[in-house]
């Protein structure tokens, strides 16, 4: 399977709004990922999303089939999981309480 570039942003209606150039950086949950770019995605976005206070995001990445989440605390962002479909995990969030996708529709 070859790499599929990802780039989504959900929006979240449950995320604290903050001033109005960043409110729907603020508001959304980006997913990104083409499993080609890993320091721009972990790096470099990492400290954009911190700036504008974006409590979660997620990088996919489709060789290995795994998706990191990456969630906001006090000191920053955590990876708070490390999903994958060969575990047949399921991608769940706080920040969207009735979404449960099973990775497998996801890299089917």
């Amino acid at each position: 399977m070859g790499a599929r570039a990802v780039q989504l942003l959900l929006r979240c209606p449950h995320t604290p709004r903050l001033h109005r150039q960043s409110r729907m950086l603020a508001s959304a949950l980006p997913v990104e990922g083409d499993g080609r770019s890993p320091k721009i995605d972990e790096v470099i976005k990492r400290k954009l999303y911190e700036r504008y206070g974006v409590q979660e995001y997620w990088i996919v990445d489709p060789e290995l089939e795994i998706i990191k989440v990456f969630r906001m605390t006090e000191q920053g962002y955590i990876r708070s999981a490390e999903l994958s479909n060969e575990a047949r995990d399921t991608l769940t969030t706080p920040l969207l309480p009735d979404l449960q996708i099973p990775l497998g529709e996801i890299f089917e």
